[in-house]
Parts: C-alpha cells; sequence; structure tokens
C-alpha cells in the first residue's frame, strides 16, 4: 500500500486561505494575541481586511496599495515564543511623516 503525504502547512493554508485572525489564536497568548488580534481587527473595520498571501503571512491592502504584512514567526533559539511582525510599507512617507514622528509609531 503506498505510503500517504501529510500536506505542508503551507498546502494547507494555501487550500483554505485562512483569516488572520483565525489563525493567530492558534499560535500567539497573552498580551500579544490580544494585540495582534486587536490590531487585525481594525484593519478590517477600517476596509483594509488581511488577506492570505504565504504560510502565517497576511497582506493588508487599501484602495489597492498595499499597506503592511502580518507575519507570524516560528519560535526561535533566541525567541522560544511565536512572534507577529507587522511589516509597514512606508511608499508615501512624506505625506505623513510628521504624523508617524508625533504619535511616536
Amino acid at each position: 500500500m503506498p505510503e500517504q503525504k501529510t500536506a505542508s502547512l503551507y498546502q494547507q493554508q494555501k487550500a483554505i486561505k485562512p483569516l488572520a485572525l483565525d489563525v493567530i489564536p492558534e499560535y500567539l497568548d497573552g498580551g500579544m494575541k490580544e494585540s495582534a488580534i486587536d490590531f487585525a481587527m481594525w484593519l478590517r473595520a477600517n476596509k483594509m481586511k488581511p488577506s492570505w498571501v504565504l504560510t502565517n503571512q497576511w497582506r493588508a491592502v487599501y484602495k489597492g496599495k498595499s499597506i503592511c504584512r502580518i507575519t507570524l514567526r516560528q519560535p526561535q533559539i533566541a525567541n522560544p515564543k511565536w512572534q507577529w511582525i507587522v511589516t509597514a510599507y512606508l511608499e508615501h512617507l512624506a505625506a505623513y511623516e510628521e504624523i508617524v514622528i508625533s504619535e511616536n509609531l
């Protein structure tokens, strides 16, 4: 009888394209989980619903422009816990640089 191969996490996620809000609780806990969920909900409420792009990665788009990427990063030797990382795309930084600085972002 031939062996059945288990689908990789990438293959599983590619098939269902999970929402960030569905995956975040599986990997994060405590305050980090709350922050990640709050941020993902804020994006959705502001019409920037994160959509799946790669394994544990989602991209938020507003009016056809990528705003940020959310990544759930696997534990590393230096940090044994799952992390969430938001990579902001600062395409037009000059237009809102003062706000970013004044808000300590």
